[in-house]
């Protein structure tokens, strides 16, 4: 599968906002490889790191006892 984004400057794999690209399926089957294409691609790195920001924001919640807290 090629990278997430074409041109630009992004580093491979990142996704662009502005932008939405379709492969055409032809089944189910053919959807699931995709799709297992797709997550295959995604660096190991990238995985923890949002795993790990994950936990953080569930940790943040359960300190403040699910109250309305924005993260940027």
């Amino acid at each position: 599968m090629a990278g997430l984004c074409e041109g630009g400057n992004e580093p491979p794999g990142s996704l662009k906002a502005n932008k939405v690209y379709a492969i055409p399926v032809r089944d189910l089957r053919d959807l699931r490889e995709h799709i297992i294409e797709a997550i295959e691609s995604i660096p190991e790195d990238m995985l923890l790191h949002t795993w790990q920001e994950i936990v953080h924001r569930l940790d943040i919640i359960t300190v403040t006892a699910g109250a309305h807290v924005e993260i940027w």
